[in-house]
């Protein structure tokens, strides 16, 4: 382990993950331990882990936009659909 003061470069950073998460099965409490090893790689972690694993809330908004502009609706105002 380098010392907590110095910043490893990029690959040593990385062999040193490949090597210490086969030791860990879940994520959470992985990088909390390890956030402070990791400085680079922790900052990619906190920005895409909020990524939702399914895209079902989007497929659902599709189709609720979907039912309420349909074809029989067609009549409608842009500012009543949008009020919709």
């Amino acid at each position: 382990r380098p010392a907590s003061n110095t910043l490893m470069n990029i690959d040593a950073e990385i062999a040193l993950f490949v090597n210490t998460i086969k030791t860990h099965r879940n994520f959470q409490q992985f990088w909390c331990i390890h956030q402070k090893l990791f400085p680079r790689m922790v900052s990619l972690v906190h920005r895409y882990s909020i990524v939702p694993a399914t895209n079902v809330p989007s497929e659902s908004a599709f189709s609720v936009s979907g039912y309420i502009a349909r074809k029989e609706r067609s009549s409608l105002s842009a500012r009543t659909l949008r009020h919709l």
